[in-house]
This record gives structure tokens, C-alpha cells and sequence, in this order.
């Protein structure tokens, strides 16, 4: 029988995080124009949907959580 901090451990790794990302009010620290994307599938078409952010949970692959870049 495992512990429960294993178990979390065991959640947190079928997750892909892509870094420290700036908190929800306020702007990344990139400048010129950037985008949301997924370090865990790539996909990088998420700008029509306003109510994402930067670490939410990718509606594509629904295991990556979403990062900002610039274009």
C-alpha cells in the first residue's frame, strides 16, 4: 500500500507544466505579442477562446497546463 504523498507524486507526473508563468492579473514579462499554447501537445490555436489563460488545463490533450510565448 503506498502513501498518499506517492500517490500525489504519481498525479503530478502525468501533468506538463511549462515553467513558472505570471499570475492571472497580471501580463507576462514578454513583449510584442504572445500566445497561449501546450508544452504537452503543442497546440497553439487557443487565442479565439478569451476565457483561457495561462495555467489552465489544455481543452485539447487535457493533461498539459497552457503557457503564454511569444508569436
Amino acid at each position: 500500500m503506498t502513501s498518499s504523498g506517492e500517490r500525489e507524486s504519481n498525479v503530478d507526473a502525468e501533468f506538463v507544466r511549462a515553467g513558472a508563468s505570471p499570475a492571472p492579473d497580471r501580463s507576462a514579462d514578454v513583449e510584442g505579442e504572445t500566445e497561449l499554447y501546450c508544452p504537452n501537445c503543442d497546440t497553439s490555436d487557443l487565442d479565439e477562446r478569451d476565457s483561457l489563460r495561462a495555467g489552465d488545463i489544455c481543452p485539447a490533450c487535457h493533461r498539459g497546463y497552457l503557457a503564454e510565448r511569444e508569436r
